[in-house]
């Protein structure tokens, strides 16, 4: 079996500003949940879909393939 992941990081929150890059046990958030998908057996492509620069680097840090979203879509 084969699937994709596609995990939605949008910029900003009212509740927590920037919680995608928030640090959750020595990782951006988004980092755990890309470490997450990584670790789930049937998933081989995991892309996210972003539209703020800061997520952006953190998930090409994670060699995590991009889906540029334009801000009027997030």
């Amino acid at each position: 079996m084969h699937a994709i992941a596609i995990i939605p990081a949008h910029g900003g929150s009212k509740s927590i500003p920037k919680k995608n890059m928030v640090d959750f046990c020595g990782h951006p958030l988004v980092a755990r949940t890309i470490a997450c998908c990584r670790r789930c057996r049937p998933i081989n492509g995991i892309y996210v879909s972003a539209d703020d620069p800061q997520i952006t680097a953190i998930v090409r840090q994670n060699g995590t393939k991009m889906i540029v979203r334009p801000p009027e879509r997030a």
